[in-house]
This record gives structure tokens, sequence and C-alpha cells, in this order.
């Protein structure tokens, strides 16, 4: 019997194996610019379309064509054997490069044929909003048995259009919006045409079914945003009257007193502040509702008011921007640095003003950038950087070799780097392809768990906005949305003071490969530590002997629920894997990933930490790499 067992697991194995062995040829990409087009966000005559990702180092040289004029721009490519491919598409005018910044990397992995994929919309469409806060209220809408999705002319009403009363409940499911938080749902919608119009739905989940319209008349686009990074529609309530708007002046208030403490910021020399967003297109074109003011009560306060017509729940994207004179001495001849906020508060992503519908309305004064407080002039202070690489490294997205590729801390901050001297570092792409730099992490007893010390000089901001990046593989976030970056904090001490050569040690970080919010700090707030984004199994070393040979042990106890345990010994210092299989031979997960030293290691595993693996009841083997050693144990879990 156990010999029909191991030539079953040998098979798996195998078949496993040659599954990877695949080889990769070429890909055909097509994107769909035909609705940004229609919305006067891209020019065919000036803009040209491309697709950068993994395959090409995220540069130039991909370039897709419009042969037919449909605004279907493709490209076929050799892109290697390395999977999955990550990608995006990118519109260039001139040198200045627009992203798809609605979405994360595309992922297709690699078959080792030849690949001609459907057309994807730029961006996958537009993000719509809706506020449910009252179909919740007053008991229309039901999340825990409801859902809410959105019917039009794009997706032929949900089926409605060939005679189905109350819609296709697959289309109804592809066209979900998702819980945003505050009763907000959200979702990107290919919309197929600009002139497409539209509704939102209630839907049952026991279906799929329509069980409430919104009452009103269709609804058109009506876009809050209109850039082609980030298309978005207007945010609306459920069952507003799409044509109800209000007219209202917002007072915008911003504090530059800490900006003159680093000494950036100087009006007596041609320095402008002003405000930019979607209502103003994002630039000065218009000084009259962009250049900010100095207030008659307090000259380190600059305002301007906005008068705004539109339906109130609408969120306003914005954000500071300082215009420097490029002529001012501190820039010592070169060019001055970018003058948009990169705010604390939000990790560098948009402040997000929601338009209340009032005559007349006074936000609170801001600081720009969120510098609340400057760490004092010559004093100096180190920041240790803790990055666990277990995960990224266990699975990575890209192609590592851990002999040659560096972990690297991307601050993104150009005043930070403009205080210290290291604007040359600025950018990720600054970061790559070079020697080392001031920014590298090591790991010197190889357990993938990265350290960097940085110091700094004061005067300078009290906290410190980044990406983690991996050889070109940077921290996966949302756009221009919260959690742009992460966003860390130096704390003062008890009477508020920062001591000179003090050491502060930064909360964990993971490196992101998907798309959400970065960690944002507050200085009030406690260090966050990331939370792990896979299994980092409980290891530990219980002797330093040199053992007598490789082993590995049967866990115990088996079967198990929760958690079990296993031994296993360690010859001479190298990489050990430990990789949990089913019994079709395909991998859970990795248990153990990482260089260890000679010695006996106990690893404990339980279902906590596997669930979100989808591990159920039945047999799984564990099998240990170290050196030329091999070996496999069998285990249950019983649910």
């Amino acid at each position: 019997m156990k010999q029909v067992r191991r030539a079953v697991l040998m098979v798996c194995f195998g078949l496993f194996l040659l599954a990877g062995a695949a080889l990769a040829d070429d890909v055909t990409f097509k994107v769909d610019l035909s609705v940004m087009q229609e919305l006067g966000l891209f020019t065919p005559a000036t803009q040209t379309v491309h697709v950068r990702g993994s395959f090409n180092g995220w540069g130039d040289g991909s370039d897709l064509t419009d042969a037919d004029g449909d605004f279907i721009y493709e490209g076929t490519f050799d892109v290697g054997t390395a999977g999955p491919l990550a990608y995006k598409f990118v519109v260039k005018t001139g040198t200045a490069v627009t992203w798809e910044d609605n979405i994360g990397n595309r992922e297709l992995p690699l078959t080792g044929a030849a690949q001609v994929l459907d057309p994807v919309e730029w961006n996958n469409g537009i993000r719509f909003r809706v506020n449910m806060t009252i179909p919740i209220g007053n008991g229309v809408f039901n999340p825990a048995t409801q859902f809410v999705s959105i019917a039009g002319g794009f997706n032929d009403w949900l089926g409605t259009g060939i005679g189905i009363s109350n819609g296709d409940s697959a289309t109804a499911r592809k066209y979900q919006l998702n819980d945003a938080g505050g009763n907000i749902y959200t979702g990107l919608i290919p919309v197929g045409t600009s002139t497409n119009k539209f509704k939102f739905t209630i839907n049952n989940n026991s279906d799929g079914k329509i069980a409430t319209w919104e009452g009103h008349a269709d609804r058109e686009l009506s876009m809050t945003d209109l850039s082609l990074g980030r298309p978005d529609n207007v945010e609306l309530p459920w069952d507003g009257d799409p044509g109800q708007t209000a007219t209202g002046t917002t007072l915008f208030q911003v504090n530059i007193t800490p900006l003159k403490e680093l000494g950036i910021f100087d009006e007596t020399e041609g320095d402008t502040l002003q405000l930019r967003g979607g209502f103003n297109g994002w630039d000065d074109s218009d000084p009259d509702d962009s250049i900010m003011r100095q207030s008659f009560l307090d000259p380190n306060i600059y305002e301007l008011p906005i008068t705004f017509t539109k339906v109130p729940g609408s969120e306003e994207p914005y954000k500071f921007f300082i215009k420097f004179n490029p002529a001012r001495a501190i820039w010592g001849g070169q060019p001055p640095i970018n003058g948009w906020e990169e705010p604390g508060s939000t990790g560098g992503g948009n402040r997000i003003y929601v338009f209340q519908g009032l005559a007349q309305e006074q936000l609170p004064v801001q600081t720009f950038n969120d510098i609340f407080r400057v760490i004092p002039q010559d004093t100096t202070v180190t920041m240790v950087f803790t990055a666990d690489m277990r995960c990224f490294l266990r699975n990575p997205p890209v192609e590592v070799n851990l002999a040659a590729d560096t972990l690297r801390l991307d601050i993104q901050d150009e005043v930070w780097h403009f205080r210290n001297g290291t604007r040359q570092y600025h950018g990720a792409n600054n970061l790559i392809g070079r020697g080392p730099t001031p920014f590298d992490f090591s790991d010197a007893d190889g357990d993938s768990i990265y350290t960097l010390s940085v110091t700094t000089k004061g005067p300078i901001q009290n906290w410190v906005q980044y990406h983690l990046n991996w050889q070109g593989f940077d921290d996966q976030a949302p756009g221009f949305d919260l959690g742009r970056r992460r966003v860390r904090y130096v704390r003062p001490d008890a009477n508020g003071k920062f001591l000179n050569g003090s050491v502060y040690q930064m909360g964990l970080d993971y490196i992101s490969t998907e798309i959400k919010p970065l960690t944002i700090e507050t200085e009030a707030g406690p260090i966050i530590n990331d939370t792990p984004p896979c299994i980092v199994t409980g290891v530990e070393q219980i002797a330093s002997e040199v053992p007598a040979d490789y082993t590995l042990g049967q866990n115990y106890p088996n079967p198990f629920n929760p958690s079990t345990s296993f031994e296993y010994a360690v010859r001479k210092p190298g990489h050990v894997t430990i990789t949990l299989y089913n019994v079709f031979g395909q991998k859970i997960a990795d248990l153990v990933n990482e260089y260890q030293q000679t010695g006996t290691y106990k690893v404990t595993i339980d279902y906590t930490g596997l669930s979100r693996e989808g591990l159920t009841s039945g047999v799984y083997f564990y099998q240990i790499k170290a050196g030329d050693f091999r070996a496999t144990k069998r285990m249950m879990f019983v649910k």
C-alpha cells in the first residue's frame, strides 16, 4: 500500500513539474481607448500608446498601433519565459507618461504558447460610486442578503434588453459594485461608449436577480476627474435625482509655517501657492480659481474660495501645489523640486473634499504636505527600517537572484530628498540599475528579514513616505488614492523633543504584491506593523549542534486540528524550503523558504494560518529541499 502511495505521489509531482516547465511564446496585447477618445482625454494625433511590464523592464520599446482606426491599439511581443507576467498600458504625450492608475498591475499566466489577448478597456473602464446610506436606512437594501450592481447600455441593461425582466444573474455579478466603506459601493466598469446611460440596481444574493431599480430617469456619465490616468464618475446617491445640483462656495485654507521652517517656500522670492483639482483641470490656466492668497488675519495662511455647482455628496479630489521660482538661489542652478504636495495623511494620495451643497462652507486649515512638526536644525536622528521578505521570496512575482538582487527603500518625497542632499535617488527609476546606494537593505544572516538604517538631519519633517522596491518591483498600491505610499513617523519624547543622535525603530514592512492601501501611521497613534500577506510559519531552532545527517520528522499530532508540529535537521548551512502540497501535487504554500544555519528546527503550523490558502479536510504532503537532501512526509487535516 505504501508503494502505491509513493507511486501516486511521484506521478502527481511529475505532472505538476511538467506543467511548470512549459515555455512561453509571443503575446499580442490589445487596449481599447475609444471611450477616452470620446471624452476628449486621448488624442491619437499627439499621443502614443505602449505596454510596459516585467518582460521589458517596465520601460519603452513595446509600442502599440491602431491600423484600422477603431482606437483599439495592439502589438505582439516576445515576453520570455518568466511568469506570471505583470504589465500595464501607458499613454505618452511627448516624454510625459500617463499610466493606468485606477488599477494595479495586470497579470497574465504564461502557457508556453502564443497568446492573443482580448481587448481590454483602458483602466478597465470608469470608476462608478453610489452612496447606499438611504436605502440601507429605510430597509430597501440589506447588505447581508443583497448586492449592488449597475445596469446600462454597456451590458444590455443586465439582460433586460433581451426580455429578462429582472436581469441576468451572471451579468449582474460581473458588474457588481464592492463595499468601499461608509455605505459607498464602487467598481470599475467598462462602458463601451461615453453615451451609454445607466442606473444602479439592488440584486438578491440568492439568485442574482434585480430586486429594486432606481426610480428616476436614466443617468448619464458625469465625470468628476477628467484625467486619462484616473477617469472617475461622480459619486451619486441611490435614487437621487441625477439632475439635482446645488451651488455653493467653499473656502480652502493651508498653513505654510512648516514650509518656511524647512526653507522651502518664500513668497518674497517669487514662489506662489496654488490649489489644483478636478474642478480646475489640475492646472493654473485660470489664476482666479488656482492661485491662493494670503489671509488678512494670518499671513502664514493662504486661502482660496471655489464655487461648485454639483450634486451634493460629490467627491472633489485636490492637492496644494507650489509653483517655485526656478531662479532662487537654493536650487543652485538646478531645476526646482516638484511642487506637488504628497500629504502624509493620505500616503501621498489626493485629498478628497465632499461637497455638502451648502451656500458657504469653510474647511479646516490644513498644512502643506501635512507637515505638523519639524525636527530642529542640526538634530540628527536615525531611522531603522525592517522588511520581512519571506512571503515575497516564497512566491515572487518576478525573477529573483538572491546573489545579485537588492531591496531598496524608495523615499518618494522630493522635499525630504532635497533637505538630505539625495535628490539623485528620488524615484524608482533612479534606484534601478545602479550600484550601491544609501537606501540598500541588507540581510546579513540570510533569514530573508532585511534591515536598513537611514540617518537624517534637521530641519526635516518627522515622517517619511516610501515604497519598498525589489530590483524594479515596486510596492503595489492605489494610483492616486489613500495609501498610495507608506507613511511612518519619528515620534518625539514625552517632552515633545527630538534628541540628537536618537535611533528610532520603524514598523515592520511586508512588500505589497496586490493593490491595496499601504500603511499610514499618525504621529499620535502607535507604530503599526504590516499584516503578513502569507503564512509566516512558526519556525524555531531547538538545537544548534551539528546533526549526523539531514532529516525530516513526522508531524504530531496526525491527523490534526487545529495545529501540528514537526522537526527537521540541517546538516550544513544553506537555503531550506519546506513546501506543502495537496494529493494532486499542487503547491499549497511554502512553510519554510530561507537560509538556515546548521541545527535542528521545529515547525508549527495551524489551520488559522492556512485557512487563507483554502485548506480543507484531507491528505497533504510536506517536502523538504536542503542541499541535495529531499524527503516527503504525509499529514492529514480533519476539519
